[in-house]
């Protein structure tokens, strides 16, 4: 009797899901359509999920909470702060991100002029009632892409136009910039495409979104593209799409798709609640939220790490002008000069390909398919494999030419003359 007491209470410990017979509603008949472009382009227009009555009651209390983070920020007692912000739109780019921190814990973003991002009390009210935040088609959606184990928070995205200082003309806000929702979970976004879906936000625009109301602009298909492949002039494959939405209407997208908003240029503000819903490992986060002290490791802007530069050089993060990292001479360079030098802990040096194929086997999949991306053979027959900052020295591509070679030991030489502040570029023949 004791035997079977104990197994009966461990079966009631364990989760059980009821499935009653029922037909599947209009909403979810979509569900494999919705889905599919999903995965195709990144992006997909979900077709009247809210009623106005819902959207209503959403709009009192966002313009609500408008109204108070624009008093908060306006007083004298609330600084802005210039910030860091870890973007995505290229692998580990660090920018200054200008915020306010409020007294609640929450932070006000200032993406650009006429643009804000902020989540005070968007975690009370209608914002965390069942109707909006667990819809049926959206909830089987993120059970369906996430599988399990996720989360969810929202914000708010006004967008509006403000008056010129000159002649108060009223000026339609800027371009946001060209962005990821996440970032790069290792500084490789050849793995960080790779993976299974993990992340997706969901714009539900409080009013018809038409054009002058700056949408959100999105690079079609860029969740499975490189920053470089998706916007570097003369692309192929890749399109923009403006999501121009009726009331009622959501945007669903993947949060690795390259995309940004529109100027508003409209008299009225266009006003948009976000839902994220993403794992629970993935950690959302903006390093003003980390405490100065915890936080001066965060960005990689010390030389802690060995160097194999026999030349003093800035290493500068990318940007949108130049999506790639560049690395930048800070002394004139004479032709044939060695600039930086294998095997002084910056790389490892293997006497040949099988002894590096032991390497390998070492790593995880990840990482051996990236040390394989990083490594070279010298003219020598041995091979080399860049690590840490010498693992950013951009390769001669059709956008680059090289101005560096190998020498027999595969050090790097100048092949030319090279001025202070030169970018330098490594001309390689793969095999």
């Amino acid at each position: 009797q004791s035997v079977t007491n104990s197994y009966s209470t461990r079966m009631d410990n364990i989760l059980r899901v009821h499935l009653p017979v029922s037909e599947a509603s209009a909403e979810l008949s979509l569900l494999d359509e919705y889905e599919e472009t999903l995965r195709t382009t990144g992006v997909v227009i979900l077709k009247n999920v809210f009623s106005k009555e819902t959207l209503d009651e959403l709009s009192e209390e966002f313009d609500k909470n408008w109204e108070a983070v624009q008093e908060k920020i306006s007083a004298d007692t609330i600084q802005k702060s210039p910030g860091v912000y870890l973007s995505s739109g290229q692998p580990k780019t660090y920018t200054n991100q200008p915020s306010w921190n409020l007294d609640d814990g929450s932070v006000v973003l200032d993406l650009a002029k006429g643009r804000l991002d902020f989540t005070y009390g968007m975690d009370k009210g209608s914002f965390v009632k069942a109707k909006f935040f667990n819809n049926p088609l959206i909830s089987a959606l993120m059970w369906r892409l996430l599988k399990c184990d996720w989360t969810h928070y929202c914000g708010a995205l006004p967008s509006f136009s403000s008056p010129n200082a000159d002649n108060q003309e009223m000026m339609g806000s800027d371009f946001g910039p060209w962005h990821r929702d996440t970032y790069s979970l290792f500084g490789c976004e050849k793995q960080d495409i790779g993976l299974p879906p993990f992340y997706f936000t969901l714009l539900t625009p409080l009013q018809d979104v038409t054009e002058d109301l700056g949408p959100t602009e999105f690079v079609l298909g860029s969740h499975a593209s490189s920053w470089t492949d998706a916007l570097q002039d003369g692309r192929e494959g890749l399109e923009e799409f403006l999501a121009t939405s009726k009331l009622g209407d959501c945007v669903l997208f993947d949060g690795r798709m390259i995309h940004r908003g529109t100027p508003c240029c409209s008299t009225q503000p266009r006003r948009a609640i976000y839902t994220v819903f993403h794992k629970k490992w993935y950690a959302d986060y903006t390093d003003n939220q980390i405490p100065m002290a915890a936080n001066a490791h965060g960005v990689p802007r010390d030389a802690v790490l060995p160097s194999g530069f026999q030349v003093p050089v800035d290493v500068s993060h990318p940007s949108e002008e130049y999506p790639h990292w560049r690395i930048i001479a800070k002394v004139p360079i004479s032709k044939g000069e060695i600039v930086w030098r294998v095997g002084q802990g910056d790389s490892l040096v293997f006497e040949n390909k099988e002894l590096l194929e032991v390497h390998l086997a070492r790593l995880t999949s990840l990482e051996a398919k990236e040390a394989e991306e990083k490594a070279y053979q010298t003219p020598s027959g041995k091979m080399v494999v860049r690590k840490d900052w010498s693992s950013l020295m951009p390769f001669d591509s059709g956008n680059l030419t090289g101005n560096l070679s190998l020498d027999k030991e595969g050090n790097w030489i100048a092949l030319q003359d090279l001025a202070k502040d030169s970018n330098m570029v490594l001309f390689l023949i793969r095999a």
